[in-house]
């Protein structure tokens, strides 16, 4: 999507924000908001800017976010979300280790990573918050001892 296309794009799903009160289709307008954006990130800082911001807003939703989910579709995994992960590489990217670790932490505390834990074990793989919570501590362990 270049520029243009975000600018009417971004409008119209600001515009769908002010009237949909359903918090799932909600966190799916903030994760299209957030993909885009970030796309746009080396085209212009501001892009940047409203992608942490998108990512800030929908993490702020997540705990609504649960209670509805789990009235949809009961004890079943949450799903992955975006602004989590995303918000995390953009603060560790931007040398926001603390905050990146904050992320994290917040994405674990509401239960948001059991689904990395399972393919983790299963595939010996190393994704999830878990996984970039220990490496961003131990990056912060590394530059203290510095």
């Amino acid at each position: 999507m270049e520029k243009v296309e975000f600018i009417e794009f971004e409008k119209e799903l600001l515009e769908a924000l002010k009237t949909d009160n359903n918090v799932l289709s909600r966190h799916m307008i903030y994760h299209s908001l957030i993909d885009e954006s970030y796309k746009l990130r080396d085209e212009d800082p501001k892009y940047l800017e409203k992608c942490i911001h998108y990512c800030k807003e929908d993490i702020e939703a997540l705990p609504e976010f649960i209670k509805e989910y789990r009235k949809e579709w009961g004890e079943a995994t949450l799903p992955d979300i975006l602004s989590l992960e995303r918000l995390a590489i953009i603060y560790d990217k931007m040398g926001l280790t603390k905050e990146a670790i904050d992320v994290c932490n917040r994405g674990i505390e509401l239960g948001f990573d059991h689904r990395w834990e399972w393919y983790n074990n299963k595939y010996g793989a190393k994704k999830g918050l878990k996984v970039r919570l220990m490496k961003l501590e131990q990056k912060l362990i590394k530059h203290i001892k510095k």
